[in-house]
């Protein structure tokens, strides 16, 4: 009977069978996984801290519930038995353990830390550093805490939460940078020399705010979009950046994917308002000035002689002459030369000879002639504030990205005007290897405003409350 190969063929496939097996075991028992989850001192599921180990490079974050994982490979280990495993979140105490390098659960319950001396400080100055641990003084403002208020500029949404920092808006005009002063000047020779401080967003340098009335400045960066803002007043800030940085340096990072759980999230917020002058200023519909006995015309000064043969002069408050004021104004306003006509001079009642603050020591009783118009009231009407904000932010392994979409409308609150509008996208994405991190910052803004080939004060506006009724 003739032997077939049936049986030594099967003792080859199970042979082979068992070896992927072991191998498979021994690939499964080669990997480390450390997980467990991150909570407050209340219990507090704490999301997107950062859990890491310095000594392997590794870090990930946490989820929305406060879980994280860590796998660990043998070709990563390198033969460690143990690790040690820290845990970091914003406004908390960082915590460390020390653990073998077996697959277990590491848990961590943070203390808050009221002073947030813990914060890592990424500056132009220094590496990431404790900031209890800086010889110089840094304030950081986080994105939780510049988003609380509606703000269209990233100074005006850093307005009070810089202490020792002024920040004024220098023009109520839409759109029109606020002025920052960070140091005094500390020249007696400050000729050329500004008091603004030097703007570095994502390491380029920007130009003085003030001086920048057209686009490009740091009016077309959507508040929304900042991840932090550093200010560094002390005089540290120009061991890098040498003189330009002496009035301090503001630092803008701008957000990424990095630092949260892998997948996508995103977020959508919409904001409107009304913009308004702060308050209105009555017009007095009354004068002081002197009026003839019908009380619809002026006085008009009159010096000299009477007309000859007469020999005495007129009196200094005889309104020997009386003018009407819309005639008037109409006349030097159309008169047809290239300068205004000088109006004449009225004189303040009781008389001319009144000497000092005129205004101020006379009664304002005559009523102004003919029909009174609010000036203001005629310029000055509410307009609606509408900011709309869109954002995408991933993270798959070593890969993360950053995505945002904006528009907003000022219209400020003058009749005639169309404000300030901005349509700004954002797209920041990075790669993460062994040897490299590569980073992809992109940005585009397209906005328009009154004024570009103005000046940015509000001189001409200020004057309607000056103007009579």
């Amino acid at each position: 009977m003739r032997r077939t190969g049936l049986m030594p063929a099967l003792r080859k496939g199970l042979l082979a069978i068992a070896m992927l097996a072991v191998s498979g075991l021994a690939k499964a028992q080669a990997q480390v996984v450390i997980s467990g989850t991150v909570t407050s001192e209340q219990g507090q599921k704490l999301s997107n801290a950062n859990v890491y180990i310095n000594e392997l490079n590794i870090s990930v974050a946490t989820d929305a519930v406060g879980h994280y994982s860590i796998t660990l490979t043998s070709a990563r280990l390198r033969g460690a038995t143990s690790v040690t495993v820290r845990s970091r979140a914003i406004g908390f105490t960082p915590a460390s353990k020390i653990t073998t390098a077996t697959s277990q659960t590491v848990d961590f319950r943070l203390r808050q830390d009221v002073n947030r001396l813990s914060e890592v400080i990424v500056s132009g100055v220094t590496a990431g550093t404790e900031q209890k641990k800086l010889p110089f003084n840094i304030t950081r403002v986080d994105a939780a805490d510049l988003t609380r208020v509606s703000a269209s500029d990233p100074l005006q949404a850093l307005e009070g939460k810089v202490p020792g920092a002024n920040i004024v808006s220098a023009s109520g005009r839409p759109g029109a940078p606020p002025a920052v002063l960070l140091r005094a000047p500390t020249s007696i020779a400050s000729s050329d020399r500004g008091t603004a401080p030097l703007y570095v967003v994502d390491g380029i340098i920007l130009g003085d705010q003030l001086a920048n009335t057209g686009s490009g400045g740091l009016s077309d960066i959507n508040p929304n979009d900042i991840d932090n803002i550093e200010v560094i007043k002390g005089a540290a800030a120009a061991s890098l950046y040498g003189a330009r940085a002496g009035n301090g340096v503001i630092s803008i990072t701008t957000k990424s994917g990095k630092g949260g759980a892998d997948g996508f999230h995103t977020g959508f917020r919409s904001e409107y308002g009304s913009s308004d002058i702060e308050h209105y200023i009555t017009i007095a519909p009354t004068t002081g000035m002197r009026m003839d006995a019908s009380g619809t015309r002026f006085c008009v000064n009159v010096s000299g002689n009477y007309a000859s043969p007469a020999a005495t002069t007129y009196a200094a408050n005889s309104c020997a002459r009386s003018v009407d004021y819309a005639s008037v104004a109409s006349f030097i306003n159309t008169y047809p030369d290239v300068f205004a006509q000088s109006p004449p001079t009225f004189p303040v009642d009781p008389g001319s000879t009144v000497t000092g603050l005129a205004l101020k020591n006379v009664f304002q009783v005559d009523r102004w002639p003919g029909t009174n118009y609010n000036a203001v009231a005629q310029f000055v009407a509410p307009k609606p504030y509408v900011q709309q904000n869109v954002e995408l932010r991933g993270k798959s392994g070593p890969n993360t990205m950053f995505a945002s979409a904006n528009y907003s409308r000022q219209q400020g609150a003058i009749k005639f005007l169309n404000g300030f509008q901005r349509a700004t996208a954002r797209l920041n994405a990075s790669r993460s290897t062994d040897k490299w991190n590569f980073d992809f910052t992109s940005a585009y803004a397209h906005d328009t405003k009154d004024g570009y080939q103005e000046e940015d004060g509000g001189a001409a506006f200020f004057r309607l409350t000056r103007t009579p009724p």
